[in-house]
């Protein structure tokens, strides 16, 4: 995965690709790992773009059908490039405008017709991302969608700022509470104000769970529903187990929001 975008490229992905979904989640998945299950599940299910040879084709957009048979046109590294949007292919001027042929479809169509092989989507772009042979098996089986969380891990003290919340947010607090009361593997829960500021992103809420449960699994996930819940349309939220985190002094220090 590739991330490298000054402030005049991000405005410019906003004023270009407003609409593409499948991008601006793999934009967030650059800067949140977190993320990745959500990304792939927008890859499979939105409209991708690949490049074939012309052959009778004439130039420009063509939809599959059972009936069609194209040749797919692979990088010098082998790779299947694919697109999130047609305005992705052109980025930076690395393909020409005219006599270029581009089929669109499904995902999921385009992940088993190049099972087997590695894809990078958006190439030409900022962000990037290569998907592997094991990847897109476990995107097909449905396996990749069930991580096992893993505690976040900052190396360097300076490159994030954790807080306290100066008011807490009742509803959210509530609702996990309920939660986890039914849950007698959990422990504990903390929640904090967390932010990288070298990323320029604004503070947002990280929730750490205590648990000595082999499995966070369900657990994680559970509490990512009820807590968007929660939260504004823009709003991100991280979790992590506590144990192992870069927080976990802190935190073991403060109140948690549930305490067993």
């Amino acid at each position: 995965m590739r991330k490298n975008m000054g402030f005049l490229d991000f405005l410019n992905e906003i004023v270009s690709g407003g609409k593409d979904e499948l991008a601006r989640a793999l934009r967030t998945a650059c800067s949140n790992s977190g993320m990745l299950p959500a990304f792939y599940k927008k890859f499979m299910e939105s409209d991708v773009y690949a490049l074939v040879y012309k052959s009778d084709m004439k130039e420009g957009e063509h939809v599959l059908n059972e009936h069609s048979s194209v040749k797919l046109i692979r990088m010098n590294d082998k790779k299947f490039p694919v697109f999130s949007s047609r305005e992705k292919i052109f980025d930076n001027g690395l393909v020409r405008k005219d006599g270029i042929s581009f089929i669109c479809m499904k995902g999921t169509e385009f992940l088993k017709i190049t099972k087997g092989d590695a894809l990078i989507l958006n190439p030409f772009s900022k962000f990037s991302k290569e998907l592997l042979p094991t990847e897109i098996e476990g995107m097909l089986s449905g396996k990749i969608f069930v991580i096992e969380p893993e505690p976040i891990i900052i190396k360097d003290r300076s490159d994030f700022i954790i807080g306290l919340p100066a008011e807490r947010p009742k509803k959210l607090i509530e609702s996990v509470r309920s939660y986890c009361a039914a849950k007698p593997e959990i422990d504990a829960v903390y929640l904090a104000l967390f932010s990288r500021p070298q990323s320029n992103e604004k503070p947002h809420y990280l929730i750490a769970v205590s648990s000595p449960a082999p499995s966070l699994h369900e657990i994680f996930s559970d509490l990512k529903q009820i807590i968007t819940a929660h939260l504004a349309k823009n709003e991100i939220l991280e979790m992590t187990p506590l144990k192992g985190s870069s927080f976990e002094d802190y935190l073991s220090e403060t109140d948690p929001i549930y305490r067993k």
